[in-house]
């Protein structure tokens, strides 16, 4: 309930707000088990958008309202008629944060039902091995949802990187009847998904946000 645009702050003299923390990607604490593979290079740092590029309404609108509010980080427009939802924050320019918002009203995302969801910045497929076999094709922000199996989901995810298409990995999400799942692809820097050595698991990373509504 209340504004369609919710307001994010941080505290900058709290001294939690300045420590590493690893995300939550469960209500509970939970964290995803994400699939052993070799090493990968380590992403690079993301370009810095083009000053030419125009910002969005919403980017504008925060510029305002941090005038007069500076710990406020950010802006998330929740969907009309939205019963629950994410949002997950990525940083941004100026110690803000871009906010990406999941509808995860029932509607949208049923129990025992798999959403694919693509953060990253590539095109990438994914092979759902149901009765019949589907494939989908995901441009950033896409998302699909996909039946469970005997609650669980068989895929296998390709990213694309220029003209060429390259596989990342074949694996299994369960998805149980009383659960609202979904696998969110992202690429991230993020020290959660780095391992000891410095390496990343995979040239994209897999988060599986799990949400049990009862």
């Amino acid at each position: 309930s209340g504004p369609v645009i919710m307001e994010i702050y941080q505290n900058a003299s709290d001294p939690a707000a300045s420590e590493k923390t690893n995300p939550q990607t469960r209500e509970d604490g939970g964290l995803p088990a994400l699939k052993s593979k070799p090493a990968a290079p380590k992403p690079t740092a993301t370009a810095p958008a083009d000053p030419a590029t125009p910002k969005s309404p919403l980017a504008l609108e925060l510029e305002r309202r941090r005038k007069d509010n500076p710990n406020l980080v950010a802006l998330a427009r929740i969907p009309a008629a939205c019963s629950r939802a994410t949002v997950l924050l990525a940083p941004a320019a100026d110690g803000t944060f871009d906010a990406f918002v999941l509808d995860d009203d029932s509607s949208k995302l049923p129990l025992g039902k798999l959403r694919v969801q693509n953060l990253s910045p590539h095109t990438v497929a994914v092979r759902f091995k149901t009765t019949p076999p589907m494939v989908k094709e995901l441009k950033t922000k896409e998302s699909v949802v996909i039946p469970a199996t005997r609650d669980h989901v068989i895929y296998e995810l390709a990213y694309q990187l220029g003209n060429e298409w390259k596989f990342q990995e074949n694996n299994i999400v369960k998805v149980l009847p009383n659960e609202q799942t979904q696998m969110i692809v992202l690429r991230s820097m993020n020290s959660y998904f780095t391992s000891s050595d410095g390496s990343v698991d995979g040239f994209l990373q897999l988060v599986t946000l799990r949400r049990n509504p009862h």
